[in-house]
């Protein structure tokens, strides 16, 4: 089991590229900052919401997460966003899980590689390669 508490911005991706080859059995990750993707960003069909600073923001920040999420898919983990604790509490309260469950070779990992990678491409347009998952 891996576990990282509010790693922030690219330590994130660290501890779950570790994970993710390690092969460990449950990976449970609170997240902390998402400068990266707001760094990067290049996608002009978001530009009405990456014009104004918050939301642009709170859309790297989803987006970000999500992409985690189905890298970690596209590894043969079941994946799962879960609220970590009361919102009031702490904005930064998005737990991301993966449980492994399948053979990367699956159809169903294939599937979810591709989904990620087009997905990146779209949002960071020419930079797919940085360190951002």
């Amino acid at each position: 089991m891996v576990i990282s508490l509010h790693a922030c911005d690219v330590a994130t991706d660290l501890v779950l590229n570790k994970a993710v080859g390690w092969r460990v059995k449950v990976i449970l990750s609170t997240p902390c900052c998402h400068h990266e993707m707001n760094r990067t960003l290049d996608c002009p069909a978001l530009s009405f919401i990456a014009d104004h600073s918050m939301l642009r923001q709170k859309l790297c920040d989803a987006a970000t997460d999500a992409l985690r999420l189905k890298r970690l898919e596209a590894n043969g983990y079941e994946v799962t966003a879960l609220e970590l604790i009361d919102p009031e509490e702490t904005p930064k309260n998005v737990m991301l899980r993966g449980i492994l469950r399948y053979d990367p070779a699956s159809a169903r990992c294939r599937r979810a590689a591709e989904e990620y990678a087009a997905a990146k491409a779209f949002l960071l347009g020419g930079s797919a390669d940085k360190t951002m998952v």
